[in-house]
């Protein structure tokens, strides 16, 4: 089994060099407008998602009583578990 895991990586390997050096393996040059419209956009969003991932991170705002979270921390509480 592994020499057909080692055939298949060595031909994935050929396939992707061989693809990377071809004129279509060469990524597009930017020109217009549109490209960098998107690509603006593209990166406000990434911005926006990290943003918003360490706010949520830092202060999840779940005060509910009912949250799945109480309920977990209640759990290893009871069964002596550190939390």
């Amino acid at each position: 089994m592994s020499v057909h895991r080692d055939l298949l990586l060595a031909l994935l390997l050929q396939a992707s060099r061989e693809f990377s050096t071809s004129p279509e393996g060469r990524a597009a040059t930017s020109s217009g407008l549109l490209d960098w419209i998107l690509l603006a956009l593209a990166a406000l969003g990434v911005a926006a998602s990290i943003v918003l991932c360490v706010k949520y991170f830092l202060r999840p705002g779940e005060s509910s009583k009912n949250h799945i979270k109480r309920r977990v921390l209640r759990d290893e509480v009871e069964r002596g578990d550190r939390v």
